[in-house]
């Protein structure tokens, strides 16, 4: 398999896991149920990100730039 395919692949599954994450890492309450599409529950995200709560906020995007930093600072 190209490298390319498989690059491409790896990162569009990272996109959508991390978008899925999205309700969890700023603690959002969705109200209703699921939409059957990925991009309705992250429109429906998106939507309602100004209640999010400020402290799981804060802890995600501390530990995702220290988990990015790791990799240039860490070597393989």
């Amino acid at each position: 398999m190209p490298t390319a395919v498989f690059e491409g692949f790896t990162l569009a599954v990272a996109l959508i896991i991390g978008l899925n994450q999205l309700n969890m890492a700023f603690d959002l309450q969705l109200v209703g149920p699921k939409h059957e599409h990925f991009y309705e529950n992250v429109i429906e995200s998106l939507k309602i990100l100004d209640e999010m709560s400020w402290a799981p906020a804060i802890t995600f995007v501390l530990l995702t730039v220290l988990l990015l930093s790791l990799v240039k600072w860490v070597p393989k």
